[in-house]
């Protein structure tokens, strides 16, 4: 059979269960964008929909309010590692240009201290990675382990952040986490999650690919987070790296959605905390 047909703009109201219906409907592709709890997601879906489709089942994102954190202006990599009270961020320092201390133009590791919402600078160390793409950065027991691109991971004490360990890998590691009820660190690349062997970084022990076109940074809070920066969507997993939740991230300051992120990490208190690309 064949169809003719255009269609303006659409809009329906779902059930308490998230249920919605359109009729008729019409072999071809749709785009659908949902709007939850007065906010627009810009995440949407596309769907083919062939002849024969009676449903299609679509899952619509929950809300997930977060912070953002603000590194220093012209920072080009900024991940960030929280652990309790305690967060690193990688910053672009112009002290050479600015007239202030440290009177260098380099990158700076700078810790900070949280209170009441928001992160108090407490002190800087020499960041290792001037001039290379640090991609994300996560806590591990008694070091920092770095992913940087295309193919390394850094593992830096704690004293002052220096290099201890450098391990090759076989594939880009964009995000990174450690997952508290294993002990194992995690990292992702375009779709996949990697579950890296705790005495040997290198060594990648399990891999799960994920339907999704470009993962970016990966969180542990009572489960392990992806973000997607493709359609902008945040995704709980289950042990078995199955997705279970899918939200969308609103600044809770400001209500704005955001939507490409460059690095995230929780920190004590169950919150997450995400840094932006294009500093």
């Amino acid at each position: 059979m064949l169809y003719d047909v255009t269609f303006g703009t659409q809009t329906v109201e779902s059930d308490s269960n998230g249920l919605f219906t359109f009729d008729p409907i019409y072999p071809g592709t749709y785009y659908i964008s949902y709007k939850a709890y007065n906010y627009w997601l810009d995440a949407f879906d596309k769907l083919e929909i062939a002849h024969k489709d009676s449903s299609v089942i679509i899952k619509i994102p929950k809300i997930f309010f977060c912070y953002t954190f603000s590194p220093l202006p012209s920072s080009d990599h900024p991940a960030i590692a929280g652990n309790g009270s305690t967060l690193i961020c990688n910053e672009r320092w112009l002290g050479a240009s600015t007239g202030r201390y440290p009177f260098v133009n380099t990158d700076l590791i700078r810790k900070y201290k949280f209170n009441t919402n928001h992160w108090e600078f407490a002190t800087f160390y020499y960041s290792p990675f001037i001039n290379r793409n640090l991609t994300s950065l996560t806590f591990y027991r008694d070091a920092v382990i770095a992913g940087v691109s295309p193919d390394s991971l850094f593992s830096l004490n704690l004293i002052d952040f220096t290099v201890n360990k450098k391990y090759k890998l076989s594939q880009n590691a964009k995000g990174l986490c450690l997952n508290i009820s294993d002990g194992h660190i995690y990292s992702c690349s375009q779709d996949h999650i990697n579950k890296h062997d705790k005495n040997d970084f290198s060594a990648i022990i399990n891999t799960s690919t994920i339907d999704v076109k470009d993962l970016r940074a990966l969180a542990y809070y009572r489960g392990l987070y992806s973000y997607d920066n493709d359609k902008y969507i945040l995704r709980k997993h289950d042990k078995e790296m199955n997705i279970i939740e899918s939200y969308v991230l609103i600044k809770k300051d400001t209500n704005l959605h955001i939507k490409k992120i460059y690095d995230m990490t929780f920190n004590g208190y169950g919150e997450l905390w995400v840094t932006l690309p294009g500093y």
